[in-house]
């Protein structure tokens, strides 16, 4: 009997151990992290950077949905345990009693921002922005860019931001909307977009940080500590650096 069951044991483990385990996830509208064509098939740098830690552990896979999420729901079924990983999240001291982050940053990002090439005023520090009291202020609610703005004391109003695109479009109708977002999202899309030839980037930075990726509570410390040996394997051979490339 003990024998029986000693044989099923080493029958069964290399198929479980072979299974691996997937880790659910969710993508954010927002290019060229993540981007899904009308048959819902996904492609950008976080993807790539997902399929990376797959080929570099391939006990780890990353669930696959073919649909987006709002940022602020990501984070709060983060929070909640009903969301295991999200990638591209800049850090603060508030969401990091909520969620854990990766060992090791994803990649280097700005904040910039655009403002119709209709108002010719030559902002040339941020004060000089400040005293403008015409202008408005946006960035994507529930992120860290958006909590940025509110921080440095510009003037923010009204508007809720779900996603790049509708900030785009408040800026290039109005010469007073200013519209706050990560240097990868802003250069990308309006280099890939006519219709927003009408705006122009501010010679001006708001802050310099990195993207990490961010982990539920509730994740598995076994788990989450073969994600972050992948991370740290795939950025350590360059494989992030190459794939930004193939984004810009």
């Amino acid at each position: 009997m003990m024998k029986l069951f000693v044989l099923t044991l080493m029958l069964v483990w290399p198929i479980s151990g072979a299974l691996g385990f997937e880790i659910s996830t969710a993508y954010q509208d927002t290019a060229p992290k993540f981007m899904l064509d009308e048959q819902g098939q996904a492609s950008g740098i976080c993807i790539d950077i997902f399929a990376a830690i797959e080929k570099q552990d391939p006990q780890i896979r990353f669930s696959r949905p073919n649909f987006y999420t709002p940022i602020k729901r990501i984070f709060n079924a983060i929070e909640h345990g009903n969301l295991m990983a999200y990638c591209g999240a800049g850090f603060n001291k508030t969401r990091a009693t909520k969620m854990l982050y990766s060992q090791v940053s994803l990649y280097a990002v700005s904040t910039l921002l655009v403002i119709s090439k209709k108002n010719q005023n030559p902002y040339t520090s941020l004060q000089a922005l400040k005293n403008d009291a015409d202008l408005d202020f946006f960035s994507i609610n529930g992120t860290s860019n958006h909590k940025l703005l509110g921080k440095m004391g510009f003037n923010m109003r009204g508007h809720y931001i779900k996603t790049l695109t509708q900030g785009l479009g408040l800026a290039i109708r109005d010469r007073y909307n200013v519209f706050a977002y990560h240097s990868l999202g802003l250069k990308y899309a309006m280099s890939k977009s006519s219709k927003w030839q009408g705006l122009k980037f501010l010679p001006l930075s708001l802050r310099d940080y990195q993207h990490w990726m961010v982990f539920s509570r509730e994740l598995k410390k076994a788990q989450l500590d073969r994600i972050n040996l992948a991370l740290k394997e795939i950025k350590g051979k360059k494989i992030i650096e190459n794939i930004l490339t193939k984004y810009r």
